[in-house]
């Protein structure tokens, strides 16, 4: 307790059923409460600290108050005296638990009313309400920081890629082009950091791309950047984790050939699942060249 006199500390003492003695230092002013005698603050002269016990502050009412709230070291009942009568509530709430992904947690007090703002880091957003309060020694229930968007962290299967002709070991034109953020967009062009069908490929209609993002999320949106001859996604399936079943998000019977990049993002169907595998199935007998995609993001709900 900083910033408060010796009265205020001796009240605070005789309300807490866990504080045995109390030290007042004048000079910062700083009252600390001990739950047992503390042999260094003893060894501080008058001048420097006040030293009580509280056994030297017995009253009818701290009597009462022991009585009503049973000692406990662990315990943070507090003696609540009212024009109607003493009663032992929890004042003090526990620090809350940590919430992962949270940037910080604004507040530094834990008594009874008090309040927390939590908030969650870059590229995460809060679930549920994000002031939490000090009810009678328990938090209201803590939010959670749910990541808001992700880049594709894995390539889980594809159904065809092209090779450099040049360096058949290189990675270029390779489904793992996908991964992370864009490296090509927004040009629209052939560019080896971008996906691309095999040659042998490019009339095939069930090209595909399965996708793996870091964490399992409800999908509220895939953004696909297509970089060179755009519109050929047919359909977008994410997997329900719970029974491994593949569940259509969108789907058209019309793609098209698009002579520019862009970013596809169609509106999905509405679903309570979690999923972090995306499949991507393409059509590429539309285009008179190479389909590629340059990276895909999934967006949470």
């Amino acid at each position: 307790m900083v910033g408060e006199d010796i009265r205020r500390c001796v009240k605070e003492c005789a309300r807490k059923p866990w504080c045995q003695y109390l030290g007042y230092r004048r000079h910062f002013p700083l009252c600390n409460l001990y739950i047992e005698p503390y042999d260094e603050a003893l060894k501080f002269s008058r001048t420097d600290c006040v030293i009580v016990l509280k056994s030297a502050m017995q009253s009818e009412m701290i009597t009462e108050c022991n009585n009503v709230c049973p000692v406990s070291v662990t315990s943070l009942l507090t003696c609540n005296v009212t024009s109607l009568g003493i009663s032992c509530i929890k004042e003090e709430c526990p620090p809350p638990e940590h919430v992962p992904y949270a940037k910080e947690v604004l507040g530094n007090m834990n008594t009874n009313g008090s309040k927390k703002l939590v908030s969650c880091l870059p590229g995460y957003k809060i679930e549920g309400e994000k002031i939490i309060i000090c009810n009678d020694g328990h938090w209201t229930p803590l939010p959670a920081c749910i990541i808001e968007e992700q880049w594709v962290s894995n390539v889980r299967n594809f159904s065809s890629q092209a090779v450099s002709a040049k360096d058949p070991e290189s990675i270029a034109w390779n489904a793992v082009q996908v991964m992370g953020p864009p490296d090509v967009y927004p040009k629209h062009e052939q560019n080896p950091l971008a996906w691309s069908v095999s040659p042998a490929n490019v009339k095939s209609t069930e090209e595909f791309l399965e996708l793996e993002f870091a964490i399992p999320v409800k999908v509220g949106h895939v953004d696909i950047y297509e970089t060179y001859k755009a519109g050929s996604v047919t359909s977008i399936q994410g997997l329900r984790l719970s029974d491994d079943v593949w569940v259509t998000l969108w789907s058209t019977d019309t793609p098209e050939e698009i002579n520019t990049s862009r970013i596809f993002s169609p509106p999905l169907k509405v679903t309570s699942f979690f999923t972090n595998i995306i499949r991507i199935n393409m059509d590429a007998t539309l285009s008179s060249d190479y389909i590629e995609v340059d990276a895909v993001k999934l967006i949470t709900a």
